[in-house]
């Protein structure tokens, strides 16, 4: 058997068959500058933890201000207002955890929208027929951003086997299969 790197080299690109932008290049910087600073924190934590280095407090603070600069340049970028983007963080995690965290409600999220028809479009291809879904569409449901339970994926089942082929090929939820 070959061995691995040469398997994935098979799908490795020289360049883009497409112009990235200078604002893309500059979300893209900003973003990976993000996932770098956040890893720099993490590092510093696991170090603590479980190679027992000690937590360099001091440290840990000047690297989250550098994560800080980099949210704050995302929101620049992206025309979002930092302040609003905290409102709204606080007001998910309110909806969430109304009485603070719990164990409880971070398993039933009360934030959690029903899964509509129209995403079900992304899983169960025109090729595929709708009453035969397959481990493929279960296995995706049960996964992030999903994450839907076992009873959840077989009523996504049922609706995707109770819908007809009109309604299936509609951009909308159907309204005339399913009285609920």
């Amino acid at each position: 058997m070959k061995n691995y790197q040469q398997l994935a080299a098979r799908t490795l690109i020289d360049a883009p068959d497409f112009e990235i932008s200078d604002q893309d290049i500059m979300l893209a910087w900003n973003a990976l500058g993000l996932a770098g600073e956040a890893g720099e924190v993490a590092d510093l934590v696991k170090k603590d933890v479980f190679h027992r280095h000690g937590l360099d407090v001091g440290k840990i603070k000047k690297e989250l201000g550098d994560c800080l600069w980099y949210i704050a340049a995302l929101c620049s970028r992206l025309d979002l207002d930092l302040n609003e983007v905290m409102a709204d963080n606080i007001a998910k995690l309110e909806a969430r955890y109304p009485g603070g965290f719990s164990t409880r409600d971070s398993i039933n999220r009360v934030d959690v929208t029903p899964f509509p028809l129209t995403n079900l479009r992304r899983f169960v291809g025109a090729s595929e027929p709708a009453s035969e879904p397959g481990t493929l569409f279960t296995r995706r449901l049960s996964q992030p951003p999903y994450s839907l339970t076992t009873s959840e994926i077989r009523k996504v089942i049922e609706v995707v086997e109770t819908t007809c082929n009109e309604c299936w090929d509609s951009d909308s939820d159907c309204n005339c299969c399913n009285d609920e």
